[in-house]
Order: C-alpha cells, then sequence, then structure tokens
C-alpha cells in the first residue's frame, strides 16, 4: 500500500499545484483587466475635460470675435488683397499725361526791343 499511497499523494500533489497555476493565472487575467479598465477610464475622463476646455475656449474666442468684428477686417480681407495686388503687380506700367504750361516773365525793358509795347500798358 506504500505504493498506492505514493501514488495518490503525488496525484493529489499535481492536481493542487494545477489548481494553483490555474488560480494564479487567472488572478493575473482579473487582475490585468481591471488595470485596462481603470486605464481607460482615466483616459476617458481626461478626454471629457480637455473637451470641456476646449468647448469653453471657443465660446470665448467666438464671444472676442463678436466684440472686434466691427473694430477690424483685416485678417478676413488679407489673403484676397494679396491675391489682387500680386495680379496687378504682374504687369506694372504707368501712363501719365499732363498739358505742360510754360509761364515766363518778361521784363519790360526787353519787351520794347522784341515788341513794340506802347509804355502805359501795364
Amino acid at each position: 500500500m506504500d505504493v498506492a499511497d505514493s501514488k495518490s499523494n503525488r496525484l493529489n500533489r499535481e492536481r493542487s499545484m494545477k489548481k494553483t497555476v490555474v488560480i494564479v493565472i487567472v488572478t493575473l487575467m482579473f487582475g490585468a483587466i481591471g488595470a485596462y479598465g481603470i486605464s481607460q477610464y482615466h483616459a476617458k475622463q481626461q478626454e471629457f475635460d480637455l473637451l470641456s476646455r476646449l468647448h469653453t475656449m471657443e465660446q470665448v474666442l467666438s464671444e472676442t470675435k463678436k466684440e472686434l468684428f466691427g473694430f477690424t477686417r483685416y485678417t478676413d480681407y488679407l489673403t484676397t488683397t494679396k491675391k489682387a495686388i500680386s495680379e496687378q503687380m504682374k504687369f506694372l506700367a504707368a501712363t501719365v499725361d499732363r498739358e505742360y504750361v510754360h509761364v515766363e516773365h518778361i521784363e519790360r525793358s526787353n519787351v520794347g526791343a522784341r515788341l513794340k509795347v506802347p509804355s502805359d500798358a501795364h
């Protein structure tokens, strides 16, 4: 009976060891699942906080744009103006039409020599 008892004890120990290994594996799996769940919860919470802050900043931006709308439209027209100016600068030519007027002061002494002007005319 000693041989049968020793085989029986060995089988019991092997079963006990298998149970322990299974329990450890299951416990580790539950721990991993729990850690993953907690990390996902924290990530979702952080995402919610960031989205809330983004929404608040968008509201502030919208209000600021409404307040500044009457003061300047520079940034809205900048790209359009740049495009129009660059197209105008492709061919830059200027034409100036001016009538030239020549004014000369003539002294009386010189007039008499060139023209016969009466002395009493002013």
